[in-house]
């Protein structure tokens, strides 16, 4: 069975700035290659996160997976990835993916305009990061002689992942992106169909799919007691129901109705509001945390990811969780998880 070419580790936002840290140096004690970063609306800046995490490391690679055009302008965006650069010394990445959809979708972007600004926003920030001055009028986003001030003439070399999974998109990233980054909740059927719609764009643009990285977050709990690991990722998966981020067209695929979800999703945003965390892991029926995390022992865990290898996902991102201790599932993931992955 195909195997991974490497496993990283990502965490969220929400978490304290110096926690974050912490865990960036243990990551790099431990050997790990890159630690992502993945922004949650309206939490802790990845961007400020991702400056004290370059700061507080010295071999690590440092991804902003994802950050959002949408929210950022993309001439913000490339000022920022250039100084990160700048800080990391050579080792920071980029994830672009529209990421706020309830916003978007609140100022009422359609989804042609969020495809459109996404192809605008990685190309402007692509030019941007090679040290263009560019002038450019999009449907979504315009600029006028701008330039990264600071850039000699080979630019601020930052790879440029897209966290996209619309068909649209996804070609989108094929012609233009150097690698991919999916989201948790995948499945390795979703992959492919993914990885189909990332090869016709690269083929388009005369690339090779084999070119660009491909990325996946894994909603992950390594532990040597099952039981704790699935505990552990129960309260991620509730606030991700009450964030929205789980969306009702997901609900068959789970194991419910869409009524059933609905439900589910107005107790999780009832107990959110009240700040009952222990409520919130009670109301997480136990077939979500199947469908929608991987939790248990390392061998357990290693079963369940192997099918996203052999799906075309190339590198594998523990995220957030680990396990019902952070530190310690992070030492569990990489000493008895990922020599079973790679």
């Amino acid at each position: 069975m195909p195997r991974f070419a490497a496993v990283d580790v990502g965490v969220s936002s929400v978490l304290p700035v110096a926690e974050t840290v912490r865990l960036a140096r243990a990551a790099e004690a431990l050997g790990v290659r890159r630690f992502w970063i993945a922004e949650e609306f309206h939490w802790r800046s990845s961007t400020a996160t991702a400056a004290a995490v370059a700061l507080g490391t010295t071999s690590i690679e440092v991804g902003l997976g994802i950050v959002s055009p949408f929210a950022r302008h993309p001439g913000v965006l490339a000022m920022e990835a250039a100084t990160l650069q700048e800080l990391a010394g050579g080792r920071f990445l980029l994830g672009l993916g529209a990421s706020v959809i309830g916003l978007l979708r609140h100022r009422q972007w359609g989804r042609v305009r969020i495809a459109r600004g996404m192809r605008e926003g990685l190309g402007v920030v692509k030019r941007l990061l090679a040290g263009e001055t560019v002038s450019f009028d999009g449907e979504v986003f315009q600029l006028d002689r701008a330039r990264v001030g600071f850039l000699g003439p080979g630019g601020a070399r930052v790879p440029v992942h897209a966290g996209v999974l619309s068909p649209r998109n996804l070609e989108m990233a094929g012609e233009l992106a150097d690698g991919l980054l999916l989201g948790i909740f995948c499945t390795p059927e979703f992959v492919r169909s993914c990885l189909g719609h990332l090869r016709r764009g690269a083929e388009r643009a005369g690339r090779s799919v084999s070119e660009l990285e491909v990325g996946m977050y894994a909603l992950l709990a390594v532990d040597r007691d099952p039981a704790a690991a699935r505990e552990a990722v129960k309260e991620t998966i509730a606030d991700y129901i009450a964030w929205g981020e789980v969306p009702e067209e997901r609900a068959e695929a789970i194991g419910m109705t869409r009524e059933e979800y609905r439900g589910l999703v107005a107790r999780m945003t009832e107990t959110y509001g009240r700040g009952d965390r222990a409520g919130m892991r009670r109301a997480v029926p136990e077939r979500l945390v199947d469908t929608l995390a991987i939790a248990g022992t390392p061998e357990a865990c290693a079963r369940a990811l192997l099918p996203f290898a052999e799906a075309g996902v190339t590198r594998l991102i523990p995220y957030h969780v680990l396990g019902p201790d952070r530190e310690r599932g992070l030492e569990t993931v990489v000493r008895e998880l990922a020599p079973r992955l790679l």
